[in-house]
């Protein structure tokens, strides 16, 4: 597993993300998309361990997917009062009663009714 430093400079001295792939002899250069977001990162066999990302095409730079996943997701949630079904992996709008509640204190939000499979987003 490489260590920061290494993938630090990976993304100073490769000019693509299949060149740090190359040059971490990582297990391939993978994608995830979140939203309307899309992160490549080269695979090291661990969801949490840092590597080299891209985000839509900008500069390389050193996370990991799980880090980027969980983030990305809180920011769109919170950018449109929205929530991922546990059911079916949509993003649905927060019901009213989790809307009246303070941000980060949303207890309701069990409550909500997914727009796009009719469960609960709880699962």
């Amino acid at each position: 597993m490489p260590t920061r430093p290494e993938l630090e400079e990976a993304c100073k001295s490769c000019a693509s993300i299949e060149a740090a792939d190359k040059l971490l002899a990582g297990f391939g250069v993978e994608y995830a998309a979140v939203a309307d977001r899309e992160l490549a990162y080269v695979n090291t066999g661990e969801s949490y361990a840092d590597t080299v990302c891209q985000e839509d095409n900008g500069p390389l730079f050193v996370s990991s997917l799980g880090a980027w996943v969980e983030a990305t997701e809180d920011e769109h949630c919170k950018d449109t009062d929205s929530i991922r079904c546990a059911y079916c992996g949509a993003f649905t709008p927060l019901c009213a009663a989790a809307l009246a509640e303070p941000v980060g204190e949303r207890y309701s939000w069990a409550d909500t009714v997914c727009e796009s499979c009719g469960h609960n987003v709880d699962g």
